[in-house]
């Protein structure tokens, strides 16, 4: 399992982000352990009082996302011991926890937040965490017997086009996926040899380098104005950009980049953008739908089976309770020593029903996970050939050939199996979520 961990504040900002219904098809609070409340937002919250007492402390949360393979369905027993396996790695035993599950594009992940704070009101020093923690990640990976990435296989395999939460950020604004934005730069600096390569390179993406205002380093400017480290943006050294490139002492500044893409047909920039948009939104709202009746049918499913559940545990006690039988037969019990035999029995059983209603719940789970995973491919698809076509026009505009972009074929109707996707009659809005 991949772990990505931080140290963070902002117990409210986490606390909404760890139960957001909205970017996640299920959300489940699988622990608060440790705290006086029970409820995930209120132990946060404990956390933070716990950290304002102490004025020299800045971050008293670690943060863990535990992510399996894409093409893996893990169960929530597995995710919990790998909960357990980072607590016991990092000298975390006994600390306050929350553990939240979520449910996204038909996989599932966990998120695991500790508080640092001792009894001291000190934060606890994790020495190397992030290094600990990859570690841990590799040797789950052999647990379970899953293919190594090649990160772990060989630092020089890393996979490059891994990016940051701020890249992430920054082509969700534009509707682009990081991953290919960061291929195609990556692409554009391997196939290159110096600077004047390099800018050609990059000018048929749609981007400019610039100066860096306070550093005198390589900036990247795209055709939005979005402005980010040249070196960053590619995941290489600075070293190594200033041995291919050399110095930016001729790189216009970053409000000239700007001003020379704001020169360019920037309006119709944004109206073929619009149409694209507009377009690709009417041909993904048939798997849209589909997948917001399937979440809410999965979500009822979950319900019925807990209220079955809760009759089931209802009627198991009673039968428990009748096998004492009359106030005479309690005595009788009682005196002949069965009334413990009885007890001991009765909460053995007890435990091996929650184990079964938990089991059952695990099987139902995973059981949609993957009914859900085949409708999020489909959707996973469109959206790729969307990104592309903005891509290319985002490359189209830096050279100033919009006039040309019917060239584009903006009119391409995505294929669904054999037929024209066609628009459902619903007056259900697709985006629409349910509260927990």
């Amino acid at each position: 399992m991949i772990l990505k961990a931080s140290k963070r504040a902002g117990a409210k900002q986490l606390s909404d982000h760890l139960l957001n219904a909205d970017t996640n098809e299920h959300v489940f609070v699988e622990e608060v352990r440790g705290f006086m409340s029970d409820r995930l937002n209120d132990a946060l919250q404990e956390t933070y009082v716990q950290a304002k007492a102490n004025k020299r402390v800045k971050k008293f949360m670690l943060s863990v996302s535990i992510n399996p393979p894409s093409d893996k369905v893990v169960s929530k027993k597995s995710l919990v011991e790998a909960a357990d396996a980072i607590e016991k790695r990092l000298g975390l035993t006994g600390q306050p926890r929350v553990l939240v599950t979520h449910e996204k594009d038909g996989r599932r992940h966990m998120h695991a937040v500790f508080n640092l704070m001792d009894e001291n009101l000190k934060v606890i020093k994790l020495d190397y965490y992030k290094k600990r923690l990859n570690q841990l990640s590799r040797e789950l990976y052999l647990k379970h017997g899953w293919e190594l990435p090649k990160g772990f296989k060989k630092t020089q395999e890393r996979d490059i086009t891994n990016f940051d939460l701020s890249e992430a950020h920054m082509a969700e604004r534009q509707k682009l996926n990081p991953k290919e934005v960061k291929a195609r730069l990556q692409t554009c600096w391997q196939q290159s040899d110096n600077l004047d390569s390099f800018k050609q390179a990059l000018s048929q993406e749609g981007y400019v380098l610039a100066k860096g205002d306070t550093k005198n380093i390589f900036m990247l400017v795209d055709m939005q104005g979005e402005v980010r480290s040249l070196s960053r943006a590619l995941s290489v050294s600075a070293k190594d950009v200033k041995a291919k490139l050399g110095v930016p002492d001729t790189m216009p500044s970053i409000d000239e980049a700007k001003q020379a893409i704001t020169q360019t047909q920037k309006a119709a920039l944004i109206k073929a953008q619009a149409d694209i948009e507009k377009r690709h939104e009417t041909h993904l709202i048939t798997l849209k739908t589909q997948l917001f009746d399937m979440k809410v049918a999965h979500r009822q499913a979950r319900k019925e089976l807990s209220r079955y559940h809760q009759k089931r545990q209802a009627a198991e006690l009673q039968n428990r309770q009748q096998q004492f039988g009359s106030p005479f037969k309690k005595a009788w019990l009682f005196i002949s020593g069965q009334s413990s035999y009885l007890k001991k029995k009765h909460a053995a059983e007890y435990e091996a029903s929650k184990r079964r209603d938990e089991d059952e719940k695990e099987a139902m789970v995973q059981a949609q996970l993957r009914e859900r995973r085949d409708l999020h491919q489909q959707l996973k698809t469109y959206k790729q050939q969307h990104q592309s076509q903005l891509l290319r026009l985002n490359a189209l505009a830096s050279r100033g050939l919009l006039n040309h972009a019917h060239k584009l074929n903006l009119t391409r109707t995505f294929s669904h199996h054999n037929g024209e996707v066609q628009t459902p009659n619903t007056k259900r809005h697709p985006s629409q979520e349910l509260e927990l």
